[in-house]
C-alpha cells in the first residue's frame, strides 16, 4: 500500500491531462522525489540532498558528490545504498477497475489500487483510455 507522504519545499511543474470525452481530469503526472524520514513517512522534495541533509544531518555535499559517482570509496558506497534505500519517485498512476488516482513508485509499492486492490492499472502519461468513462483519451 502507498506510503502516507508530506511535503518540503517543492516547486516542481504542474502537468494536467484530462479526458478527450469526459469530465475526467488529472492535475499532476509529473513524477516526485521523495525522502523516507526517520519515522518511516515518504516526504515529497525537489532535492533529494537537501532532504537528506534536513532530516539525518548528513553533508549535502557529500550525498551529491555520492550520487553523482564523485567519491566512490567504501563510505560513499554505504552512503549511497542508504540514499537508494531512503528516497525514490512517485509516479501517477489511474486504476482502470475504480477510476482511483493515486501516487506509487513502481520499484518499491504493490502494483495494486489502494482503494479496489485492482492490479489492472496504469501509470500515467497521456495517451491511456480514460477509466471513468472507457471510452476517450488521457491527453
Amino acid at each position: 500500500m502507498p506510503h502516507a507522504q508530506t511535503q518540503i519545499a517543492s516547486s516542481h511543474s504542474h502537468h494536467a491531462i484530462s479526458c478527450n470525452h469526459c469530465d475526467y481530469h488529472v492535475t499532476n503526472i509529473q513524477p516526485q522525489a521523495y525522502v523516507i524520514d526517520p519515522n518511516g513517512k515518504r516526504i515529497s522534495t525537489d532535492s533529494i540532498s537537501q532532504s537528506m541533509a534536513a532530516l539525518y544531518g548528513i553533508n549535502q555535499q557529500v550525498v551529491e558528490a555520492v550520487m553523482t559517482g564523485k567519491n566512490e570509496d567504501d563510505n560513499a558506497k554505504a552512503l549511497h545504498q542508504m540514499v537508494l534505500a531512503l528516497s525514490g519517485k512517485l509516479y501517477r498512476h489511474n486504476c482502470q477497475q475504480c477510476a482511483n488516482q493515486f501516487s506509487l513508485n513502481p520499484q518499491k509499492d504493490n502494483h495494486a489500487c489502494p482503494h479496489c486492490w485492482s492490479q489492472n492499472i496504469v501509470k500515467m502519461s497521456g495517451g491511456e483510455q480514460c477509466p471513468k468513462c472507457q471510452q476517450g483519451e488521457l491527453n
